[in-house]
């Protein structure tokens, strides 16, 4: 019997995004404040500058969300194990296999960030 660890639990509480926005809004009204109490020489800065901050910090957890949500839909079609359960395993591989697995993971995201740098220039 292989007992898989359970890394990431995720449950929905309705209240934790409540208080999620509620945080990011009193950020938004205070943030600007708190600059010019450190630096008093500054000028404020427009709020729909901050307003732009925090609607990208929202929309970056909405595509985490949505990536989060595709990978393990694309498992489950897959046929393959659920994430928690391949996490696991990897700590069953022999050292070296585990070396290999990181180097290649490494060469991955490295080739990764080097096509979105030619994709932009």
């Amino acid at each position: 019997m292989m007992i898989t660890l359970k890394i990431f639990q995720f449950s929905f509480k309705p209240y934790a995004v409540l208080l999620f926005f509620s945080m990011l809004l009193l950020l938004w009204w205070s943030a600007p404040l708190w600059v010019y109490r450190v630096d008093s020489t500054i000028g404020l800065v427009d709020q729909g500058i901050w307003y732009l901050i925090v609607l990208a910090i929202l929309v970056f957890m909405l595509l985490l969300a949505l990536c989060w949500w595709l990978l393990e839909h694309f498992l489950h079609t897959l046929g393959l194990p659920d994430i928690y359960a391949m996490v696991s395993q990897i700590k069953i591989l022999s050292i070296w296999q585990q070396l290999v697995f990181y180097w290649a993971s490494f060469a991955l995201l490295l080739s990764t960030a080097i096509a979105c740098l030619v994709a932009i220039c």
